[in-house]
């Protein structure tokens, strides 16, 4: 299965990528899942301070080893080879139970205990950041479940001593199959605040994501 991301920051750049997630194996209630990026790209204003760095950091993006993530029928994750991916099947976690229209659900975001972040990582990352979960409405005879997402909170990271916090708040829509828990549609924003060696730098990003 094929999808299209794009992402616009605040800083003027663009980016564009698309990602090829494939079912490589399922053992009860266990599904390991490939995701593989390609055919990256990066628009920066010309002179800025991206510019220059954009050839490598699209190399390095196109060339980047597939992930595996096994998870449970929930969108737990079990484990994971590879570079760090979402959190979630696709950023989100299923409800254990049934819900209606209208109802949510939560779970959170644990830094520290990401692949390649924790403890055994020089780069030593930390926060638990909550994520909330709404269903909106059900769509095509109920083939299709429109979710609203949002999250809040403090990541914290130590790299060799030098300490940086950054207050994330995001929110915006995921539209699924319900019978695969794909997402087939999504318009995400986040803004936050990263605050270093007494300087603070904020950002804003909007997100999208399309079924190909």
């Amino acid at each position: 299965m094929k999808m299209e991301m794009g992402a616009m920051g605040s800083q003027g750049y663009t980016s564009s990528m698309d990602i090829d997630i494939k079912a490589v194996s399922r053992k009860g209630d266990l599904t390991t899942l490939e995701t593989r990026m390609s055919n990256a790209k990066i628009k920066a204003p010309a002179g800025g301070p991206m510019a220059a760095a954009i050839p490598n950091m699209e190399k390095r993006m196109n060339s980047m080893k597939p992930v595996r993530m096994t998870m449970d029928s929930f969108g737990n994750p079990k484990g994971m080879s590879g570079s760090v991916g979402t959190m979630g099947f696709q950023g989100i976690r299923f409800p254990n139970h049934p819900i209606r229209v209208g109802q949510t659900w939560g779970t959170s975001i644990d830094f520290s205990q990401l692949p390649g972040m924790g403890a055994a990582s020089a780069m030593k990352m930390g926060g638990k950041i909550p994520m909330k979960f709404r269903l909106l409405s059900l769509g095509h005879s109920g083939k299709s479940a429109k979710i609203e997402v949002s999250s809040t909170g403090t990541m914290t990271m130590n790299m060799n001593g030098q300490k940086i916090n950054t207050v994330m708040n995001s929110k915006g829509t995921m539209t699924l199959e319900v019978a695969t828990g794909m997402t087939t549609d999504s318009q995400m924003t986040m803004d936050s605040v990263t605050a270093f060696s007494g300087q603070t730098m904020k950002n804003h990003t909007s997100l999208t994501m399309k079924l190909k």
